[in-house]
């Protein structure tokens, strides 16, 4: 999640499509899909928990990322190209969002357990960020090409893709526990609560996606800072 969402979308995708069309409304678009395919977020996680595939979903998650950086290595000015690569991208990002809370929740019974697994697979996701980052940064402050800080991108998901085939999280039975199905019988839906939910979040993602996916192209074409100096800044932060 940290490789691709963080350093493959700021600092690789964004700036390969402006070098490679000199479109800004093309970075856009591709930005806008990223957002739209998270409104399918919870059709994805009813499949998921309906018909228990969790794990199936998780490797098709990982397999999006691969799949999306090697189209990235030959897409040149098709615009559909690298609309297809923000589709790729964005589902694999949102079945990672959803599918790691639920395997860090449901694979621990204890409270403890479970804020322990969820506070490590966050620090793994910085950790992450900070290697992925570093990476690149150090392959661009060298000159070295994008494609081949595109293929060290390829190389980290794939290894993962391979780890995940290889050992596998357990499998999930999704029934919600007893005092969920309580929990959810008493309690009223408020919209107003709901409403202001969504206004956060859409906030949220609207100053996310500019900070940190738009956030190195942004700064450079601003300012004349590199991009390379943006991933570093990215991995000290993580």
């Amino acid at each position: 999640m940290g490789i691709v969402q963080w350093i493959g979308v700021a600092i690789i995708i964004a700036p390969v499509i402006l070098s490679r069309t000199g479109s800004a409304i093309l970075v856009g678009q591709v930005m806008l899909i990223l957002g739209l395919i998270g409104l399918v977020a919870p059709v994805l996680g009813a499949l998921a928990d309906r018909f228990s595939w969790h794990r199936q979903l998780h490797f098709f998650a990982l397999a999006c990322h691969c799949l999306a950086l090697l189209i990235l290595l030959w897409a040149s000015q098709t615009v559909w190209h690298y609309w297809l690569i923000a589709i790729l991208v964005g589902l694999g990002s949102n079945l990672i969002l959803i599918l790691n809370p639920t395997f860090a929740l449901k694979l621990n019974n204890q409270p403890a357990m479970q804020t322990r697994a969820l506070k490590r697979l966050f620090q793994i996701q910085m950790l992450g960020v900070a290697i992925a980052g570093v990476s690149v940064g150090t392959l661009n402050y060298f000159g070295l090409s994008q494609t081949t800080q595109i293929v060290s991108l390829i190389v980290f998901d794939l290894a993962l893709l391979i780890l995940i085939a290889i050992a596998p999280p357990a499998a999930i039975n999704f029934e919600p526990a007893n005092d969920e199905v309580t929990v959810s019988q008493s309690r009223k839906p408020s919209a107003a609560i709901w409403f202001g939910f969504v206004v956060c979040v859409a906030l949220s993602m609207f100053i996310g996606s500019n900070m940190v996916e738009l956030g190195p192209v942004i700064i450079e074409q601003a300012f004349g800072v590199s991009v390379a100096s943006s991933a570093f800044g990215m991995a000290i932060a993580a």
